[in-house]
């Protein structure tokens, strides 16, 4: 058994790794090495330092997933067992793909509810989404999931993080 504070988020980024429909919004032909390598935690770059990286850097890097673990701390409740322990917390998971001025906010809004639904929830058995992954071993067992359509950066936020649009998931467990 691992660490009871990474353990969350990890199975998260298990998750994604491993849904064949993150690796199609990625635009990469699926390969559960190759998909991780677009999964950051708590910051991007080398080393781990979102604010060390330029709007060109950070543009280079698109599309991509950042999981920032619980900013609200961990909440572990005592089961009736003598020390056992069960956890809940959040993660935020922020997906972010350059935004192509030739289409309009509506098609990028559109093409991204298409995509984050098909990660969510896809009707193949054979390339499942999270939701349908959330109840394997191994994997975040959430209960509860807030999708937010943040949509295209704020034009004084363009310097330092480019011409990004970008989609909230917020991961109850």
């Amino acid at each position: 058994m691992g660490n009871v504070l990474t353990e969350p988020v990890e199975a998260l980024a298990a998750m994604f790794r491993d849904c064949r429909p993150f690796a199609d919004w990625l635009g990469i032909p699926w390969n559960a090495a190759e998909t991780a390598r677009r999964i950051y935690v708590d910051g991007i770059g080398n080393n781990g330092d979102a604010e060390t990286m330029n709007a060109e850097q950070l543009a280079a890097t698109r599309p991509f997933l950042l999981l920032y673990p619980d900013q609200r701390g961990y909440r572990f409740k005592r089961d009736a067992m003598p020390n056992r322990y069960s956890g809940n917390g959040q993660i935020l998971a922020v997906l972010s793909r350059s935004y192509d001025a030739t289409k309009s906010h509506t098609d990028h809004w559109r093409e991204m509810a298409d995509a984050v639904g098909k990660i969510l929830s896809n009707s193949d058995p054979a390339n499942p989404g999270l939701m349908e992954m959330a109840n394997t071993a191994g994997y975040l067992a959430f209960e509860h999931l807030d999708v937010s359509f943040i949509g295209r950066t704020p034009p004084e936020s363009l310097i330092d993080y480019g011409d990004a649009y970008d989609v909230l998931l917020v991961f109850e467990y």
